[in-house]
């Protein structure tokens, strides 16, 4: 009896244990990233700025459309859009160069990383692309 009775926990177990499943958390943007490195550059004029980020450097994408941006000592707040075929817009300044203008962002976006990167964007002073690189602040 006590075979069965154990067989029979054991069966009991495994089934439990087969039949409960994780629940795939879907991955979002929204959240606070770290900043990996920033690249910025003007095609037309050869210049760029290439930043590493610091640990305390972050984006800081928020549920209000609205990101908030650290690099080093330069604070920043943009508004961002996700249109409905996940076209990301974002209207940031080209820190180095001073400039701000809605650019088509293309985003890689995995658990732990994202990658932007902003379509060139042609102004008077030069055509315009950003690449930044992130990673997941973990329990933020």
């Amino acid at each position: 009896m006590k075979i069965i009775a154990t067989a029979f926990s054991t069966l009991l177990l495994c089934m439990l244990l087969l039949t409960c499943k994780k629940t795939a958390q879907p991955v979002t943007l929204v959240h606070k990233w770290n900043v990996l490195s920033d690249t910025t550059y003007n095609l037309f004029t050869g210049t760029s700025r290439f930043y590493i980020g610091q640990q305390d450097d972050y984006f800081d994408f928020r549920t209000d459309n609205k990101i908030y941006i650290k690099e080093g000592s330069l604070l920043d707040t943009v508004p961002y859009s996700i249109g409905a075929d996940g076209t990301v817009e974002i209207y940031y300044k080209y820190f180095s160069f001073g400039i701000g203008q809605p650019t088509d962002t293309e985003v890689q976006l995995s658990a732990n990383s994202a990658i932007l990167f902003s379509s060139m964007e042609i102004l008077p002073n030069g055509g315009y692309g950003r690449t930044v690189r992130l990673s997941r602040l973990v329990g933020f």
